[in-house]
């Protein structure tokens, strides 16, 4: 996981598993280090305004973030619905 922080891990009923991790530190102009935050994927897709988060599902890659709330965890959704592929090496070998 190249030292990030799991928040969250959960496992779809074909036992994939996706993970749930902050965004980089990065340095902001002025220089204090932050997290970016950006748009909830599903937030978009069902058309309910924007929702900014700073995390997203590692096994789906970086466009994929999710805004994780015990009221409404779209991460669970995400994983529940599984509309997303996961991302893997061994797809760019089956390319070929």
């Amino acid at each position: 996981m190249d030292g990030k922080l799991i928040i969250t891990q959960l496992t779809y009923s074909n036992q994939q598993h996706h993970f749930l991790v902050k965004y980089v530190l990065r340095a902001d102009p002025s220089g204090r280090k932050r997290t970016k935050a950006r748009q909830c994927k599903l937030y978009h897709i069902e058309g309910r305004g924007q929702k900014d988060t700073m995390y997203y599902c590692i096994s789906c890659g970086e466009k994929s973030s999710f805004y994780n709330d015990p009221n409404r965890d779209c991460f669970k959704q995400h994983v529940a619905k599984n509309q997303w592929t996961i991302r893997s090496s061994l797809e760019l070998f089956d390319e070929v």
